[in-house]
């Protein structure tokens, strides 16, 4: 949804949300409020601030700072950074697990070390 407001950007997402349970009532899929994520995606620095939930038909989908869709972490402003934290955060993981696997007796192969990271 592409509006000038975030307030826009709620109605008219809420709209969408409407036909998106209407067409599963009528093809027999459910969607779990859940597993529903909402993130308002801006440009304005002023409006980064304000979060509006989509509350519609009983539904309360609080926004999120990020959210995760097709393996990218996704956040307001598109600056990918906690994309860039979190797998950061997973590859240090893996790297102190292999430096304390190296602190063995013999330790791995630095090949295998340095294809591993």
């Amino acid at each position: 949804c592409i509006t000038k407001t975030i307030q826009d950007s709620v109605a008219m997402a809420a709209g969408e949300a409407d036909e998106m349970r209407y067409w599963g009532d009528n093809n027999a899929v459910a969607f779990e409020e859940e597993k529903t994520d909402l993130v308002h995606i801006t440009r304005v620095s002023s409006q980064s601030k304000e979060s509006p939930p989509l509350s519609n038909a009983g539904w309360n989908i609080p926004a999120k700072e990020y959210i995760r869709w097709l393996g990218m972490y996704l956040d307001r402003k598109l600056s990918f950074k906690p994309h860039v934290e979190i797998w950061s955060a997973k590859g240090l993981k893996i790297a102190n697990f292999l430096k304390h696997l190296n602190k063995t007796r013999k330790g791995s192969p630095a090949n295998s070390v340095l294809t591993a990271v």
